[in-house]
């Protein structure tokens, strides 16, 4: 027997996104159904009709009728997968059970105030920031602590659907790759239903510093990174399933002058990302503490800039 994980919200990352007879794993439930370490114990929604069909449809053990009976269940794992907005209350109400660890989806929290539960929270947690578990992203942080190319000396970014959601990703990724971001400067920002929009100048450890700009009229996913190091460029592509690694070079047909010459593309493992959580986790991957503490510090600041955003709006 794996251990028992519990999954709160039944929508499409719990489970809705996909189904046993695909091929892709983009869900929790998908994950769990498909590694030997766990188990889906337990489900819970408020929407007990969708709740039923997630618990058919996934075999899941229980499906619940309310968060207090999943809470009691005797689950090592708990998932928060419901709206932001129920986010800390669930937190708060998750302290008490036999969980070892909760994983909840992003934003971790609807505001700053909501951040003090989560720093009195006596469990280990970790957000699902995808790009966390992706082999490929992982193999670019390893060559970064090694040195293998070089130093940073500027990087920009593009990104949609908004500063604290999707940019939330790009905030997360320079700290697991680099350490802590320093500050976001707004250079030309917006709020628009809730999110921040525009250009913005975030400066990492070490001072280095970047332009992303958040678009809010383009149709569709973006997410692009570029990296320009002494030695280096790594671009990030299609979100990340597409890391190409440049290396500076000697000319072979003009002497002295050097070029980036593409040595390696990475091929990402984003469409199972989920599935490298879960097996992070059974593996002992995770800095858990390292996790929660980068987490918390990056929602310190994006609430802040939103609320000196929406101040300057005003």
């Amino acid at each position: 027997m794996g251990k028992k994980v519990g999954i709160i919200g039944c929508g499409n990352i719990a489970g809705g996104a996909d189904s046993p007879q695909r091929e892709t794993i983009q869900t929790h439930a998908k994950a769990i159904s498909l590694h030997p370490d766990f188990e889906l114990n337990s489900c819970f929604d408020i929407d007990t009709g969708k709740a039923r069909e997630f618990a058919d449809l996934w075999r899941c053990g229980t499906c619940h009728t309310t968060v207090e009976e999943l809470l009691s269940a005797g689950n090592d794992i708990l998932v928060v997968a419901a709206p932001t907005a129920a986010h800390a209350r669930l937190l708060r109400m998750s302290a008490d059970s036999d969980a070892e660890l909760i994983i909840c989806e992003k934003p971790l929290v609807a505001d700053a105030a909501e951040l003090d539960i989560v720093r009195d929270l006596r469990k280990n947690l970790v957000v699902n920031f995808i790009r966390r578990w992706d082999t490929s992203h992982q193999l670019v942080r390893k060559g970064i602590a090694q040195n293998q190319y070089g130093a940073l000396l500027a990087f920009n970014a593009f990104v949609a659907k908004g500063l604290l959601h999707n940019g939330a990703h790009l905030v997360d990724l320079l700290q697991h790759w680099f350490g802590e971001v320093e500050n976001i400067e707004p250079l030309r920002a917006s709020l628009i239903e809730g999110d921040l929009f525009g250009d913005y100048r975030i400066t990492i450890a070490g001072g280095v510093a970047g332009l992303v700009s958040v678009l809010s009229n383009v149709p569709y996913s973006f997410f692009e990174i570029e990296l320009v190091f002494s030695g280096s460029r790594i671009s990030l592509r299609d979100i990340g399933n597409e890391i190409v690694i440049q290396n500076a070079k000697p000319s072979k047909e003009t002497p002295g002058f050097v070029h980036l010459e593409t040595v390696r593309t990475l091929e990402s493992t984003l469409r199972k990302s989920l599935y490298n959580l879960y097996d992070d986790i059974a593996n002992q991957k995770i800095d858990y503490a390292l996790a929660r503490t980068q987490t918390i510090s990056a929602s310190e600041m994006l609430f802040k800039l939103k609320d000196e955003v929406a101040h300057a709006c005003d």
